[in-house]
């Protein structure tokens, strides 16, 4: 996507001014205001794309690394999770909003592919950035004067680079949780990952990777075997193991209190967080609040 978006030109003089004004009051209602819509949008996004991924069948971490036909897919899930979310109807084309319909289309690129049967129609765009981990959505009337004069062999054609001045642009660019493979050195990654055995790739997850949330779907990632979670359990777990090199396994779901004492990052359901023990006083907090 591009580093900075024009101003958008929908304003009261605008001809679209007022097609796309119902459709973002509709929207927003249904969404039950902007902040839920930006807050699902985010989540799904990440869901989805890893879904795709499907890092403990597959062994890709990447979104570059699926291929071309899987990536398509892409934008048919994010329309079908948007149509639920907001409770429109399919209709001749991917929604169904009071009398018009309207069609979604995702892109993964720099710009997006506007179908035959939609030009002239107004359209939610949605996007998706894996390098920076923003996403964006906005209206445009997706009429001939906004598309370029080309079509690919799906007979789709190309959203001009004027047209952009002519979306609506209800979430602007906002984070996204970002691919968290792509968060580390390729190193780290490397030394999880050629670990033979479930049990050693979680423990060096939570020996690489201290003080920061790691999501439940990163220990499936590395554990790719029936009940991961097992693997981070006291009990002969990673949890046992690690205590013995001074290591924390701590539970958003569990240990809230003592995440919070040691000033650590907000641990939210579902997540874990390694912290290696600094000192005696560390210990004896833990301790105080069940953790040892």
């Amino acid at each position: 996507m591009r580093k900075s978006l024009p101003i958008s030109l929908i304003g009261p003089e605008h001809p679209d001014f007022e097609i796309i004004s119902l459709l973002e009051a509709d929207i927003l209602r249904c969404s039950a205001g902007l902040p839920r819509l930006e807050h699902f949008f985010a989540g799904m996004l990440r869901d989805e794309i890893d879904k795709l991924i499907d890092t403990p069948n597959t062994d890709r971490r990447e979104y570059a690394h699926l291929e071309k036909v899987e990536k398509t897919y892409v934008g048919t899930r994010v329309e079908i999770r948007l149509r639920k979310f907001w409770g429109y109807p399919k209709g001749r084309l991917d929604l169904r909003i009071g009398h018009m319909d309207v069609d979604i289309m995702h892109t993964m690129e720099a710009s997006w592919m506007i179908p035959v049967e939609a030009i002239g129609a107004p359209c939610v765009l949605t996007a998706a950035d894996e390098n920076t981990a923003q996403c964006y959505m906005g209206l445009i009337l997706a009429e001939n004067a906004s598309l370029t004069g080309g079509a690919n062999r799906d007979k789709k054609v190309q959203l001009s680079a004027a047209a952009w001045k002519h979306i609506r642009w209800l979430i602007p660019g906002q984070p996204y949780p970002p691919n968290f493979w792509k968060t580390l050195d390729a190193a780290t990654v490397a030394e999880i990952f050629e670990a033979r055995t479930g049990m050693e790739r979680v423990r060096r997850l939570f020996r690489n990777v201290l003080d920061r949330p790691i999501p439940r779907k990163v220990v499936i990632d590395v554990a790719q075997q029936l009940d991961p979670i097992k693997r981070v359990r006291k009990n002969s777990g990673a949890r046992d193991h690690m205590l013995r090199e001074g290591i924390l396994i701590l539970s958003g779901d569990y240990h809230a209190a003592l995440i919070a004492a040691l000033n650590l990052p907000v641990c939210k359901p579902g997540e874990f967080i390694a912290h290696r023990l600094r000192d005696d006083g560390e210990r004896t907090l833990a301790s105080s609040l069940g953790v040892l």
